[in-house]
Parts: C-alpha cells; sequence; structure tokens
C-alpha cells in the first residue's frame, strides 16, 4: 500500500491517525465495511482513510461533511461497522446514540480528553498558550469520562502525553 501523506502535519493527529489505522487493522476492517467518522471538521482523517481505500462517510456541522448536521438531531437509515469519533464525545451526550448506530460487533474508536487533565488544559487555553483555533474547544467539553466508563468492550487503551485517551471498543 502507498505511503498516504496527511495534511494536517501536527503530531497529535499523525498519533491519533497512526492509533485509527492501526486498529482499523487489528480488527480486519476492509474497503467494503462502512465507516462513519464524527466531527469530521477539515476532513483531514476521512481523506486519509479513503485514499487508503475505506469505504467512510463523514458526519459535521460543517459543510466539508458529507452529511452535515446536528447529531443528535439526524435518523440515521443504516448501522456503521466502524465509527471513529476523534475528539467529540467530550462536545455533549452521544454515547447512547453511537452505540445505537454501530452494527453488532461493530467498531468505535475515538480519541477524548483526560478527565484529569482537562481543567489544566482550559486553563491553558484561556491564557492563550494554545493557537486561535483552540482556544474555546476546551471551554465546550460537558461529557468528561474514562475508556472504562463506556457501555461496550475496551479492546485497546493508551494515551497521548497523558492529556488525551486513544481507545477502541467492540459492540
Amino acid at each position: 500500500m502507498a505511503k498516504v501523506i496527511i495534511k494536517d502535519d501536527r503530531f497529535p493527529n499523525r498519533a491519533k491517525s497512526k492509533f485509527v489505522i492501526e486498529q482499523l487493522k487489528v480488527n480486519d476492517i476492509n474497503a467494503d465495511d462502512e465507516i462513519l467518522e464524527l466531527g469530521s471538521g477539515s476532513g483531514w482523517l476521512t481523506k486519509q482513510l479513503r485514499a487508503r481505500g475505506y469505504n467512510i462517510t463523514s458526519f459535521d456541522k460543517d459543510n466539508r461533511a458529507d452529511i452535515q448536521a446536528d447529531f443528535l438531531e439526524y435518523k440515521f437509515d443504516k448501522k456503521f461497522k466502524v465509527i471513529i469519533a476523534l475528539e467529540f464525545l467530550e462536545h455533549g451526550f452521544f454515547t447512547e446514540k453511537v452505540i445505537s448506530i454501530l452494527e453488532k460487533d461493530g467498531i468505535l474508536i475515538a480519541t477524548f480528553p483526560n478527565p484529569r487533565y482537562d481543567a489544566l488544559m482550559r486553563f491553558l487555553a484561556w491564557k492563550g498558550i494554545f493557537n486561535s483555533d483552540w482556544k474555546y474547544h476546551f471551554l465546550e467539553h460537558v461529557n468528561l469520562f474514562y475508556p472504562e466508563e463506556v457501555p461496550l468492550k475496551l479492546l485497546r487503551n493508551k494515551t497521548l502525553f497523558k492529556i488525551c485517551y486513544m481507545a477502541c471498543w467492540k459492540k
């Protein structure tokens, strides 16, 4: 398989992308399996996975997504083998709906802040330590949780600098 260049070249995104791809391989996800990326933002991960041959649909309020809607209001007409949610689940109470649109034996791959360090990250964002794109990102966290609290079978769990969890669960 040809090397795919990630447009968003920041280290955390490279680490998250590597984790996602590892989980897709370990769980035998192939080109026929339907993948949904929630909170796809600029679409950097969706583009990368499509370039690798994956069947992925992006979902976001942003106009760059394949499906542009509010997640809790949107009515899905199918289930997905894989749902990817990078920095999405902490922004609302979405877990129940995510599980409802996951196929039996489906995989959820997510990254989210470590609750232990979220207050520190909010303070640093407020003090202007991060660029302007991140200034309000941490202020919107309303659903902080640990990987073990998700009501699915935890397959893999690791942290990125202890401030961000990267986890994979199976339904």
